[in-house]
């Protein structure tokens, strides 16, 4: 069986040893609303509540693997098919350039 890993986050990801991800224009995303709960300076503060959901998970398939932004992988603890990039390799900026792993 083949083994297919698809990117679900915005951005091109470099998988090193894979190659180049580019985005699959699939983007799940946590479930939240917001609530104002102050100021700083006269600027208002919110607080994000998580309703513990997920829109937009692509349906599970044999062989598959979808990376995703961290905060979608911790709110979806049932889908092993989700992974995030792993130790991330940096620019001399300290940008990231991409993934040497992925974790499940």
């Amino acid at each position: 069986m083949t083994t297919e890993i698809i990117n679900c986050c915005r951005h091109p990801i470099v998988l090193y040893g894979y190659g180049l991800l580019e985005p699959s224009g699939m983007a799940p995303r946590v479930i939240r609303e917001q609530e104002e709960i102050g100021e700083i300076a006269g600027v208002p503060l919110f607080r994000f509540i998580e309703t513990g959901g997920v829109e937009g998970l692509p349906p599970r398939r044999n062989g598959t693997f979808y990376v995703v932004p961290a905060i979608v992988k911790r709110a979806a603890p049932g889908r092993e098919d989700l992974v995030v990039p792993l130790r991330k390799m940096k620019d001399s900026l300290g940008r990231v350039i991409g993934a040497k792993a992925l974790a499940g």
